[in-house]
């Protein structure tokens, strides 16, 4: 494998499907609002930290329709196996909570707080790039990616 090469494709390709710029194995488009769509989601762990990803795809801008984007969260703990539409309990002042509160209303249990409920939903979002990690070192460019960092509002169904 030549620098600059991962399995035998260049660093920097545009993608089939959306817009932006794949660099590695990482999505980057423009910070700012998009408008996306609910797709799935699913637990994980990292760094010992029980987590939830929420994926989603851009609807508008039409230049990036179809550019898969992820809303990461930390949940209180994992029911089971990490997989697909995994079960969790959400934290009682996280930001899953309140976001899915402030976009559909109060939740009663913190584990019956689940992304399933934006599905078939259009969401208003804002996207940021990623250019520092945890420790607030830069990240290379190479690295970089972009990432929803909060669900705005929810879109009304009439001209979906």
């Amino acid at each position: 494998m030549k620098d600059g090469d991962r399995d035998g494709l260049p660093l920097t390709e545009e993608p089939d499907e959306g817009g932006g710029e794949i660099i590695g194995n990482c999505i980057v488009i423009p910070p700012g609002t998009y408008e996306v769509r609910y797709m799935y989601y699913g637990t994980g762990r990292f760094r010992d930290q029980a987590k939830l990803t929420v994926y989603c795809a851009v609807i508008k801008p039409e230049d990036y329709a179809g550019t898969p984007l992820e809303r990461f969260y930390n949940v209180d703990s994992l029911k089971g196996k990490p997989k697909r539409y995994g079960d969790f309990r959400a934290t009682a002042r996280g930001d899953l909570n309140r976001e899915i509160s402030s976009l559909i209303g109060p939740v009663g249990r913190l584990d019956r707080v689940s992304p399933s409920r934006l599905r078939g939903k259009r969401i208003v979002c804002e996207v940021e790039t990623v250019v520092q990690d945890r420790d607030r070192r830069p990240i290379p460019h190479s690295q970089q990616y972009s990432c929803i960092r909060r669900f705005v509002k929810i879109l009304p169904d009439d001209d979906w």
